[in-house]
């Protein structure tokens, strides 16, 4: 969705953090939803080699609808882009949980 001025509810975030070395390519970049990408960019959730979600339910509190936590989405599947060639790269995911404390081969 787009407003009127050009302006989106959806982030292209960066995997391996860019000012960090990660490269400006799709292959190191997911689509989110702005909250999603500050939870991502401060590590409370992170993506598995599988390409699930992976959640570090020890670094915070979370109350309300089941629909709007973070929690439930522990192992759920990311949508991936139709063309393979656009998947993000294993290498970026594995920076990502190692920076944030994931560990390096991290599953649900």
């Amino acid at each position: 969705m787009a407003a009127v001025d050009g302006k989106t509810t959806m982030d292209a975030a960066h995997i391996h953090q860019f000012k960090r070395g990660g490269p400006n390519h799709p292959t190191n970049g997911i689509a989110l939803a702005k909250t999603a990408h500050w939870l991502f960019d401060r590590g409370f959730w992170s993506i598995g080699d599988e390409y699930r979600v992976l959640v570090r339910a020890d670094c915070f509190d979370e109350a309300g609808e089941a629909a709007h936590r973070l929690r439930p989405r522990a192992g759920q599947e990311n949508l991936l882009p139709a063309n393979r060639s656009y998947w993000p790269v294993r290498e970026f995911m594995a920076w990502h949980r190692q920076t944030h404390g994931f560990g390096a081969r991290a599953e649900p």
